[in-house]
């Protein structure tokens, strides 16, 4: 019931990074946008290069309920969650799958008009 979009530049150049890692870090972040999202709702997801030397830029932004500051504030501590099922472990994993590549992760949000995450990775340098 959520729609999913998918944007990315063309000229990328490879990213040095660890797939499997990465990719449990992503799905993380695409089921938590999924499940924030009510029926109808969209998920968008776009790699684009930013910056000089040059980064990779993954944006993960959903339509979903959104989140106060107060909730934004915890979201990467270990244990943290809002949901009676959930563990608390899924966003402290992003966190420290994107540090481990020597990125940084950002999140935007209001409640009431869903979350955006921005990983930002190297496009260069030592491998993950």
């Amino acid at each position: 019931g959520v729609e999913v979009r998918f944007q990315k530049d063309e000229a990328l150049p490879p990213v040095p990074l660890d797939a499997e890692r990465m990719t449990q870090a992503l799905l993380n972040l695409f089921l938590n946008a999924i499940q924030a999202t009510e029926r109808n709702g969209v998920l968008e997801v776009s790699a684009r290069r930013e910056g000089s030397p040059g980064r990779l830029s993954v944006r993960i932004a959903d339509t979903g309920k959104g989140m106060p500051p107060d909730v934004i504030a915890n979201i990467f501590n270990p244990y943290f969650t809002t949901r009676p099922s959930g563990t608390g472990l899924g966003l402290a994993i992003v966190h420290r799958v994107v540090e481990g590549h020597g990125g940084e992760i950002k999140v935007e949000s209001q409640p009431g008009t869903g979350t955006t995450f921005t990983i930002l990775l190297p496009l260069e340098g030592q491998a993950a």
